[in-house]
């Protein structure tokens, strides 16, 4: 039977240490790219319900490679850090599955500095039959 899941970005998540606030986050998938630019400080979060890409598959398990970029905005050095990763959907259940990643970025000033902000990036996968 055909199966359509869904990946949303739910939630990213400041901590480390602050490097700034203003936050453009990249998530790439096969066919798609999503970019979101959020104003967000050190402990802080936001919450989302961001489509960054659905797949259909007849199959119990399907692999997606994703690329994750988290840019730290500033005037004259933006601040980057990336992260490649395999998000592995299983299309046997119908219960949201969770799926967490930290990216960590260092500060730039022309040089690197010891300063490396984390964010945590969470998506939730729906998976369901798919209606023809």
């Amino acid at each position: 039977m055909l199966k359509t899941a869904v990946i949303n970005l739910k939630r990213i998540s400041y901590s480390g240490d602050s490097i700034g606030d203003d936050t453009r986050v990249e998530v790439e998938t096969p066919n798609n790219v999503v970019g979101i630019d959020k104003k967000i400080k050190k402990g802080g979060s936001v919450e989302l319900n961001t489509e960054i890409g659905h797949f259909t598959s007849n199959s119990s398990f399907l692999v997606v490679p994703i690329i994750i970029r988290v840019i730290e905005k500033d005037l004259v050095f933006n601040d980057v850090g990336t992260l490649k990763e395999n998000i592995k959907i299983n299309f046997n259940t119908t219960t949201v599955q969770k799926i967490e990643y930290i990216v960590e970025v260092r500060e730039h000033r022309g040089y690197k500095t010891k300063k490396i902000g984390k964010f945590n990036i969470v998506f939730e996968i729906s998976v369901m039959d798919d209606v023809i």
